[in-house]
C-alpha cells in the first residue's frame, strides 16, 4: 500500500526551524514528517528521518516592548552592539512537564538566535517566566534532576505529541469528545453557549501563542466576567415593580440616577449594580 501527500500542512509545525538546515527558509522537511505519521498509523513500513532526535527549536521575532524586557538577564554585562535588540530574533526550546525542574515547574527557554545546533547545547538559556538559566540537552534525564541542565524537546517529542493531539473542535466517531486515544472519522461537535464572555485582543499575539512563548493561555486572554452584570440585568424586572422612589429609598441613590438606570438608559457601576441587587435581595 502506498499513498501520495496532497497537502503537508505545516499547521502546528511551521514556528519550527528547518531540522536540516536552521538557516534554511525550505519547508520540505514537513513532507517527511507526514510520511513518518501517516505511514504509521497506517503500520506501513517507513525509515526515520535522521533529524528526529534533533532539539525542536523554534525562531521568534522580538516584536514588542514585553518580549524585549524579558532578555535583560541575556543582555546584562553585554556590550551594546553584543545585546539582543527590538526586532531582532531569538531562539525558543521547549521542555516537557516531566523534565522540568521541581522548582522550576512553569518553563519557555529562550535564548539568542543562533543557527549551529552544536552552540545550542553550549549557549545559556533563559526560562521567560522565572529568568533562571539553563543548558540544554536532548538526552533524557531518567528520573534524575540536574543542576542547571534540562532535557527540551526533539522533534520525535513534537512529532509523537502532534500525532495523538486531542482535537477539541471536532467530536469523536461516537459524538463524544476526542482523546488522545480517539481514531477514526471525526465528525462536527455541537456546542451550546452558556453564558457570554468579552474578551480581548489576544489575537495581537497569536503567533508568541502558536511559538508556544506562553505556557498559559491567560497570558495573552484578556477575559471580561460578564456574571454580575447578567445578574443585575435578572433583577431588572423586580426592581421596576418595586418603582424608582422605593428603589432610591433602598440604594441610597438619587431618584433621577435610579429613574435612568430602570429605564436602560444608564448602566451603572459594578459597586452600584451590587446595591441594586441587594435591594431585591
Amino acid at each position: 500500500m502506498t499513498f501520495d501527500l496532497v497537502k503537508p500542512s505545516q499547521h502546528g509545525l511551521g514556528h519550527l526551524l528547518n531540522p536540516t538546515d536552521p538557516d534554511s527558509p525550505n519547508r520540505d522537511w514537513t513532507t517527511d514528517t507526514w510520511q513518518s505519521v501517516i505511514s504509521s498509523a497506517l503500520e506501513l513500513p517507513v525509515a526515520d528521518p535522521a533529524w528526529l532526535d534533533v532539539p525542536a527549536v523554534g525562531r521568534l521575532s522580538i516584536s514588542s516592548p514585553h518580549l524585549h524586557r524579558l532578555l535583560g538577564t541575556l543582555n546584562e554585562d553585554r556590550a551594546y552592539h553584543d545585546q539582543i535588540k527590538p526586532f531582532t530574533f531569538l531562539l525558543i526550546a521547549f521542555v516537557s512537564v516531566l523534565e522540568r525542574p521541581a522548582d522550576d515547574q512553569e518553563m519557555v527557554l529562550i535564548a539568542p538566535y543562533a543557527t549551529n545546533p552544536h552552540e545550542w547545547s553550549q549557549m545559556p538559556w533563559l526560562n521567560r517566566y522565572s529568568t533562571r538559566s539553563y543548558t540544554i540537552t536532548p538526552t533524557p534525564s531518567g528520573g534524575y534532576e540536574r543542576d542547571g541542565l534540562v532535557t527540551v524537546k526533539t522533534y520525535r517529542d513534537v512529532i509523537a505529541e502532534y500525532a495523538t493531539h486531542p482535537e477539541a473542535k471536532s467530536a469523536d466517531p461516537t459524538g463524544g469528545p476526542c482523546t488522545r486515544r480517539t481514531t477514526g472519522l471525526l465528525e462536527r461537535r455541537h456546542v451550546t453557549a452558556r453564558t457570554i464572555t468579552h474578551i480581548g485582543k489576544e489575537a495581537n499575539q497569536l503567533e508568541d501563542v502558536q511559538a508556544g512563548l506562553h505556557a498559559r493561555q491567560d497570558d495573552v486572554l484578556n477575559a471580561y466576567d460578564d456574571t454580575e452584570q447578567l445578574r443585575f440585568e435578572a433583577a431588572l424586572p423586580q426592581l421596576r415593580d418595586l418603582g424608582p422612589r422605593e428603589v432610591a429609598r433602598r440604594t441610597g441613590h438619587s431618584l433621577g440616577a435610579v429613574h435612568a438606570v430602570l429605564m436602560g438608559t444608564s448602566r451603572p457601576r459594578p459597586a452600584a449594580r451590587l446595591r441594586y441587587r441587594a435591594a431585591v435581595e
